[in-house]
């Protein structure tokens, strides 16, 4: 059975369509942050004047039929304001400092590659890249650790979607750490 209930938020109307009449509460405000984007753990529902505080009661059990009128009480979420999300944009922009670094690196070891450094200078060079790679992997677990030290709700999905993009940019750049770690191994023992 189909379930059609308006969510009036501020001035804007929603309307919902729902799967089932044995839904609850929860299933509401999960289904009013989709369309409002005001998370779950922000929002107030009101219906017929009363407070809809118990999450696990079932609508049928509050009185909420197909046409009826919820109100909905809530601040959307402000992404910039967000903390999360500054140390999101944080980690990633320290992530492609880390990049940038590794470029360089990259640089020196085709530099070695072609022969352009004297062959008496190339062991302490490949020293010191080898030092550099260390440096920057460590710097990037560090940042997935910030990554994951971070406590994201269930309905902020672009936060999270935006820490998921960071973890794989994040990934990408370890993966590169280990290629040009290689190469500087190869290098190292010919």
């Amino acid at each position: 059975m189909e379930l059609k209930i308006t969510i009036l938020h501020g001035s804007s109307k929603h309307k919902l369509s729902l799967d089932s009449s044995e839904l609850s509460v929860l299933d509401l405000k999960n289904a009013a942050s989709t369309a409002t984007d005001v998370p779950v753990e922000s929002q107030k529902l009101i219906f017929k004047g009363k407070s809809l505080n118990d999450q696990s009661m079932l609508l049928k059990d509050v009185g909420i039929k197909n046409g009826c009128k919820v109100m909905l009480i809530g601040k959307k979420v402000d992404i910039e304001a967000d903390a999360s999300y500054k140390t999101i944009k944080d980690v990633e922009k320290r992530t492609d400092d880390v990049e940038k670094k590794q470029l360089e690196i990259q640089e020196e070891i085709d530099g070695i590659q072609k022969g352009f450094l004297q062959k008496d200078l190339v062991e302490e060079a490949l020293k010191r890249l080898q030092k550099r790679l260390l440096v920057s992997q460590e710097e990037l677990m560090r940042l997935l650790e910030q990554l994951d030290k971070l406590s994201i709700g269930e309905s902020l999905i672009v936060i999270r979607t935006k820490r998921k993009t960071t973890v794989q940019k994040i990934q990408q750049r370890l993966d590169f750490n280990d290629s040009l770690e290689k190469k500087i191994i190869d290098l190292t023992h010919p």
